[in-house]
C-alpha cells in the first residue's frame, strides 16, 4: 500500500517541461519505475533518459537543475548515469557515443595523482566521490562493451579483458583500499 502511494505521487512528477525538472527527481523516478517493473511507466523512463541527455551539462557534469545555472557536481552526474544504466536494462536506447561521452567524462575527471574524484574538481577527494567515479567507469564499461566480442573462428575473443578503463578503475581500487576504512576524513 505504502509502495503504491509513493508511485501515484512519482507518476504525477513529469520530467516536462525542462525547465520544471531536477536531476535527482528524474534520476531516482527513473530508477524506481524500472525495478517496479510496470510496462506502464515504460514511456516515461525512455522520456527521462531523453530529458537527462539533453540536460548534461557542457563540462560532462549534471547539475541540481541546469537551468539555474553551476557547473555541476559529481553527485548529481553518478545519479544521472544510475537512471540511464537502468533505462537501458530496461530497454531504453542510449546512444553509444552519449554513453562513451560518459565514460570519458569519468576518465579525464580522475586525479592523474592517486586515482581519486572529488565533489566538483575543485574539492579534495572523498570515499564518495571516488566510488561514485569507480562505478562510473564500471558501469559506462559493462553498457558499452555490451555485444561488443569480435569472436576469432576459433570462437577466442583476442581482445577479452583489455578495456581502456582497466587501469584507472585499479587506481581507484588502490585510493580507496588505502584510504578506507583508516582515513575518516575521506568518508563523506
Amino acid at each position: 500500500e505504502t509502495i503504491q502511494a509513493g508511485l501515484k505521487v512519482l507518476r504525477g512528477l513529469r520530467a516536462h517541461p525542462k525547465d520544471e525538472s531536477w536531476t535527482y527527481v528524474v534520476s531516482l523516478q527513473t530508477m524506481v519505475y524500472v525495478l517496479n517493473g510496470d510496462p506502464n511507466d515504460l514511456d516515461a523512463v525512455k522520456a527521462n533518459a531523453t530529458w537527462l541527455l539533453g540536460a548534461r551539462l557542457a563540462n560532462g557534469y549534471w547539475t541540481y537543475h541546469y537551468k539555474r545555472g553551476g557547473e555541476g557536481d559529481a553527485s548529481n552526474t553518478q545519479y544521472a548515469l544510475l537512471a540511464l544504466h537502468e533505462a537501458i536494462r530496461a530497454g531504453t536506447t542510449v546512444d553509444k557515443k552519449d554513453l562513451q561521452s560518459i565514460q570519458n567524462f569519468y576518465l579525464d575527471t580522475q586525479s592523474k595523482i592517486d586515482g581519486s574524484w572529488s565533489y566538483d574538481g575543485s574539492e579534495p577527494p572523498s570515499m564518495t566521490m571516488t566510488t561514485a567515479g569507480l562505478c562510473g567507469l564500471l558501469i559506462t564499461g559493462m553498457d558499452l562493451e555490451q555485444d561488443h566480442e569480435k569472436l576469432d573462428s576459433d570462437g577466442v575473443d583476442p581482445n577479452c579483458g583489455v578495456y581502456k578503463e582497466n587501469l584507472p578503475v585499479a587506481r581507484a581500487l588502490r585510493w580507496i583500499g588505502d584510504d578506507f576504512p583508516a582515513n575518516p576524513q575521506n568518508v563523506k
